[in-house]
C-alpha cells in the first residue's frame, strides 16, 4: 500500500510522493521546479507572439522541461518506495509506471488545448 501512496501523492502533486517517501528537500525541489515551469509556460502563452519560431521552441521547450519533472517525480517516487521497504518492483508495477506516463501525457495536452486540467 505504500508504493500505492507514494505513486498516488506524486500523481496529485509534484514532489508530494518524495515528501512522504522522508526526502522532503528532493520533493520541495520538484514542486518549486514544477510550479517554475508551469508559470513560464502560461506567462509564455500570454506574453510571446503566437506563431514566431522564439514562441513555438519556448513553448516546446517548458513543455517538455515540465513533462519530464512530473513523470521523473512519479517513477522516482513509486521506486524510491519500493527500495525503501525492501521489495522489488515486479511486473505489475511497470504497468503501473507506463500508466501513470499516459495519464500525465493526457492531463498535459488537455491544458494545452485549453482545458483546466494539469
Amino acid at each position: 500500500m505504500t508504493f500505492f501512496l507514494a505513486f498516488l501523492f506524486s500523481l496529485i502533486a509534484p514532489g508530494a510522493g518524495q515528501a512522504y517517501n522522508g526526502e522532503w528537500k528532493k520533493g520541495v525541489r520538484l514542486a518549486v521546479s514544477f510550479v517554475l515551469l508551469s508559470g513560464l509556460f502560461d506567462s509564455t502563452q500570454r506574453e510571446l507572439t503566437h506563431g514566431t519560431l522564439f514562441y513555438k521552441v519556448t513553448i516546446t521547450t517548458v513543455f517538455f522541461l515540465q513533462v519530464g519533472i512530473f513523470i521523473g517525480g512519479l517513477v522516482e517516487a513509486l521506486i524510491r518506495a519500493a527500495r525503501l521497504r525492501g521489495t522489488p518492483l515486479h511486473k505489475d508495477w511497470k504497468k503501473a509506471i507506463f500508466f501513470c506516463v499516459v495519464v500525465t501525457l493526457f492531463r498535459i495536452l488537455f491544458k494545452l488545448i485549453g482545458g483546466q486540467g494539469a
